[in-house]
């Protein structure tokens, strides 16, 4: 129910996931795009600060990210003491019994009024309550929150960060305005029931949620919590118009959402289809069903008949097709091209709701279509020639190297990034665009006898026509006097006598000074904060801890785990633990097996 651009480990993902969003709004208070015209107020709201904060002590990932790092401190700093708050423990139990998490989170905040109240403000068993949460939970979380806010005194949090709060939003507006409002009435020739708001959210990272409420009256409040993920050079956030088609994503869903979830039976068969043949990429985007995916192809093929009318900064509806396609919603050509049949023809289709059955039947026809058009993608994605004057895997390499170009096969849009891996990053600063449009040039700062690597986000790197390199592209390489360690079947742990000693030695590549390392796994439930799972420093400068093996598990079983540094930062295994595991998510996991 949203779109992600968000953090895992130590890695962070500048493109990444949408999860389905169903409207969008913000604070019942300020002023939205209605009937009568009036503007979308981008605006911070405490409900959504409160709720993540507590969900970022809960130790939900989502909410974990340090992309604005500052705000994250400051929240850590104030706030972490009170991590065996009861709202806190339940806001796990939730996690774990109930999948509460990403979307559910606002969905509840937006059903409730502003604090200190925090009172539900209409009927939660009829009002698009997300369905992860029952009365009964949401009602004891509710009460729990209401406690939270007294104990911590909140009011004192917010009231500190209020110039903080008015400059988000003063930047949002900016980018805000830039989206042409009446093109929704325009194209879908028709309204809901409701107001349009809009809220920044400053600890969600990349995701972007969309939850809407359903008033007593049956009007909605239709809520876009946008995503603070880019800084500028001070580390205050920043909104550009690379947010734009998000926006216009998330809009989309007040309408396409009630359109499909009306005419269901036109898309229960085709969705099953199509989800079938694409569950794996679709999975990995968070999206768990046909239904799922009928919506989200709808949504962003409206994205690109509106870029078709009203082109944004260079973006335009070839490029947002490309990007579709590459992120597995093959059919966006072809569905944007039938939209564009029913703009052209008014008459016999006043309305989209009016055209949903020539939609039911394009999805009837695409399950057969999609190896095609899946082998027709792969042909169009770009791939990396080379990497000057170092490769990948190389030794021996010269510190003395000031430069590093990434040259691809094809023109490339000028939007970049990049990751750490488990090595030094040999990049200082951004990589930019060169001249002849095919290359990346990055400064490069080198010492002898280290290991070095960095890694090219595959969602972030297009082509010029939008087009995603699709997978990561890693490059790891070594100055002269670097040895590589022994491999190490046992990284991370020992084993003695009925005991569990973890250890930790800070990597190489860690930039940020430690101040906490806990042991998070499947043996607490992968909770960072979890009372006895924190490392104690050692005088050789390690960190370690020692528990009886019963702790973790009976003799025999084998047992996952991470260390995570200050609490969010959560360190992938080194490249030679022989002890690594993948779990279901894709997951890079140590392992051990108690004795």
């Amino acid at each position: 129910m949203c779109t992600i651009y968000g953090t895992h480990l130590a890695v962070i993902r500048a493109e990444g996931f949408r999860w389905l969003v169903t409207a969008l709004c913000g604070l019942a208070a300020q002023a939205a795009w209605s009937s009568s015209g009036d503007a979308v107020v981008p605006r911070v709201d405490e409900r959504i600060e409160l709720t993540s904060i507590v969900s970022r002590l809960a130790g939900y990932e989502e909410y974990t990210n340090d992309q604005f790092k500052s705000y994250a401190q400051d929240v850590d700093r104030y706030f972490g003491r009170f991590k065996n708050h009861p709202v806190i423990a339940f806001a796990k139990k939730v996690r774990e019994t109930a999948g509460v998490s990403f979307d559910a989170v606002p969905s509840l905040a937006i059903h409730l009024s502003q604090p200190p109240e925090l009172r539900p403000v209409a009927n939660l068993e009829t009002s698009k309550l997300d369905t992860r949460w029952t009365k009964d939970s949401a009602e004891k979380y509710a009460a729990l929150l209401r406690q939270f806010y007294v104990d911590t005194d909140c009011r004192r949090f917010f009231t500190e960060h209020a110039k903080m709060y008015a400059e988000a939003e003063r930047r949002f507006r900016s980018t805000l305005e830039k989206v042409y409002m009446p093109w929704y009435r325009e194209f879908y020739g028709e309204q809901p029931k409701g107001h349009f708001h809009l809220v920044i959210g400053l600890l969600n990272g990349g995701g972007n949620y969309g939850p809407h409420l359903v008033n007593a009256d049956k009007t909605e409040d239709l809520y876009a919590i946008m995503a603070t993920y880019r800084m500028d050079k001070s580390g205050s956030p920043l909104y550009t118009t690379d947010d734009l088609p998000t926006i216009v994503h998330e809009y989309n869903h007040s309408f396409v959402n009630r359109l499909i979830e009306d005419n269901a039976q036109l898309f229960s068969k085709s969705g099953a289809e199509i989800f079938n043949q694409t569950s794996s990429q679709m999975r990995q985007q968070a999206y768990g069903d046909g239904k799922t995916v009928i919506i989200e192809s709808l949504v962003r093929a409206c994205v690109v008949r509106y870029l078709t009318k009203h082109p944004i900064d260079g973006m335009n509806a070839l490029a947002q097709t490309g990007e579709e396609q590459a992120r597995g919603f093959l059919w966006t050509q072809k569905l944007a091209d039938l939209l564009g049949e029913y703009e052209n023809d008014r008459r016999h289709y006043p309305t989209l709701r009016s055209f949903i059955p020539r939609i039911g039947q394009f999805f009837e026809s695409v399950p057969a279509q999609i190896p095609e058009m899946n082998r027709a993608v792969e042909a169009k994605r770009p791939k990396v020639l080379s990497v000057d004057p170092v490769s990948n895997g190389a030794s021996g390499v010269d510190a003395g190297i000031q430069e590093i170009r990434i040259t691809f096969d094809r023109p490339m849009q000028a939007r970049s990034g990049y990751f750490g891996v488990d090595a030094r990053s040999p990049l200082v600063g951004k990589l930019l665009a060169a001249p002849d449009g095919r290359s990346f040039v990055g400064k490069a700062k080198l010492e002898e006898g280290h290991e070095y690597g960095f890694g090219l986000f595959g969602g972030v790197f297009r082509s010029s026509d939008g087009y995603s390199l699709g997978r990561d592209f890693v490059c790891r390489f070594s100055t002269k006097g670097y040895a590589n360690p022994a491999p190490d079947p046992h990284y991370g742990y020992r084993l003695t006598d009925g005991q569990v000693e973890f250890v930790f030695e800070k990597p190489d590549y860690l930039e940020e000074d430690i101040h906490s390392v806990s042991v998070a796994g499947d043996f607490n439930n992968w909770d960072p904060s979890a009372n006895g799972f924190e490392l104690t420093r050692a005088a050789d400068g390690k960190y370690v801890l020692k528990l009886n093996a019963a702790q973790i598990g009976k003799p025999g079983e084998k047992r996952q785990f991470k260390f995570v540094v200050n609490s969010g930062t959560w360190i992938a295994p080194a490249r030679y633990a022989q002890n690594v595991e993948i779990d279901a998510q894709g997951h890079r996991n140590l392992f051990l097996i108690v004795e």
